[in-house]
């Protein structure tokens, strides 16, 4: 009894490590991928709590509108979301890259919620990603150039959700990899309690 009990919790180890592992793909933020919200442009001036109010406009915005604010030309994507919190750009929080064209990849912290790119400096404008349904760990490309080469990724941020916001529709859904842990470790302990079970009657 005791070695099936091990063979159980082996297989559900191995398990929650496939799961993990799974969730930390990586994925190549693009304006076709639904994580999109949207545009800012031109995105100056471009200080963390100044991306902050345009980011915060912008999850307002209908699906596929363009509005103006606080001199910049906002423009929501096609993609809607289940809810979108306001945003927290961490002070010093803007991380310049240079302008080498190249891209840059790195894995999410717990609890990312945004990620926004400026791209060529003043030329261009910012894109905005929501990544909040991600698990940490998740690795993140950026594009190092954006439309055809033509600008440079210059900076980005990752912020943190704040409260309930635009994006339509309210509450918080599970992301896949916590609905899965829960649901394994609800079976570990069902099963560790059956062995148990079985083992004083024997």
């Amino acid at each position: 009894m005791l070695t099936l009990f091990k063979k159980v919790s082996y297989t559900l180890f191995c398990t929650t490590l496939f799961v993990l592992s799974s969730g930390a793909n990586a994925l190549l933020l693009t304006t076709s991928d639904p994580h999109y919200v949207g545009m800012i442009n031109p995105d100056i001036p471009a200080s963390e709590a100044q991306e902050e109010t345009y980011v915060n406009f912008l999850i307002g915005l209908g699906l596929n509108t363009t509005a103006t604010f606080s001199n910049q030309s906002i423009t929501r994507s096609g993609f809607s979301f289940p809810s979108l919190p306001t945003v927290d750009f961490p002070q010093g929080g803007n991380i310049d890259t240079g302008g080498t064209g190249n891209d840059v990849t790195f894995n999410l912290l717990a609890n990312s919620a945004y990620i926004l790119g400026k791209y060529d400096a003043g030329n261009a404008g910012a894109w905005v990603w929501y990544v909040g349904d991600l698990a940490a760990g998740t690795s993140i490309t950026l594009p190092g150039t954006f439309t055809g080469g033509q600008y440079a990724l210059s900076h980005y941020v990752v912020g943190v959700g704040t409260s309930s916001g635009g994006g339509g529709g309210s509450g918080n859904v599970p992301e896949p990899t916590s609905s899965a842990l829960i649901l394994i470790g609800i079976v570990t302990l069902g099963m560790a309690f059956g062995v148990r079970r079985r083992t004083l009657r024997s």
